[in-house]
């Protein structure tokens, strides 16, 4: 059997100068590479859109239909006016829609916690009023004289 030097299995042999890198032969005939992937319970299956399936069965999934609701006020001829002709391009364009929706409400609710709540849970009442409050340098209050020193 011949010996095959290492420089000469990579293409850097006595004729090649490593001008260019080639292949080398084959390490042997006889030797074969085991399966790596011999778990076939381990398999998953390539995700529809690397496929090209369609799944029909997400017709009526919550996303997609919140999205038509969000989107209710443009149907698919305005759509395809405006140059979404695709059904997949309207559809991306209704989520993208409503998520911004989304994004919206949840700013409303953080404004309505930060300023709105403590209007709603403390109203202002008439027992805290400017009237009931003395000023600067007021001698009388509540129609009473007051004395210095004294106080009511």
């Amino acid at each position: 059997m011949p010996t095959v030097r290492y420089s000469d299995a990579v293409g850097g042999g006595p004729g090649n100068r490593g001008s260019s890198v080639q292949r080398g032969p084959s390490i042997g005939h006889g030797l074969r590479r085991g399966k790596t992937l011999s778990r076939p319970e381990r398999y998953q299956q390539p995700a529809p859109l690397l496929t090209g399936e369609q799944d029909n069965s997400a017709d009526w999934e919550s996303w997609p239909v919140f999205a038509k609701l969000v989107t209710w006020w443009a149907p698919p001829p305005l759509l395809r006016y405006f140059g979404k002709t695709d059904k997949g391009m309207q559809q991306a364009w209704r989520e993208k829609m409503a998520l911004c929706f989304l994004i919206a409400l949840l700013g409303c609710i953080v404004a309505f916690l930060t300023v709105g709540l403590s209007i709603t849970l403390c109203p202002p009442s008439a027992s805290n009023s400017q009237d009931q409050y003395m000023r600067y340098n007021d001698t009388t209050a509540s129609g009473r004289h007051l004395e210095r020193g004294r106080g009511l």
